[in-house]
């Protein structure tokens, strides 16, 4: 049997090696924003090599807190709307 301590946090942005990402919950409380940034891609390549792009939207940004002797943070982007596009 195991024991741990999980934390979640909720994020509307967050920021990880230059990059920006927002949640739609967040962009819609600024209605007025000069930018919009909650689309992301996502390159697969099937069995036989091909190459595929996914878009999708971010609908919520979640940070996982494991406490332990070794800090384990890992943060998960919840992605709705994976169409597959060509072209990118």
């Amino acid at each position: 049997m195991s024991y741990a301590i999980v934390k979640v946090r909720s994020y509307g942005r967050y920021d990880i090696k230059g990059f920006r990402f927002r949640s739609t919950k967040f962009e819609c409380t600024r209605p007025f924003a000069a930018t919009k940034n909650t689309g992301v891609v996502c390159r697969a390549v099937d069995d036989h090599g091909r190459e595929m792009n996914y878009y999708g939207v971010i609908n919520d940004i979640l940070e996982y807190d494991f406490a332990g002797s070794k800090n384990l943070k890992v943060v998960f982007s919840n992605v709705i709307g994976l169409i597959p596009i060509k072209g990118l």
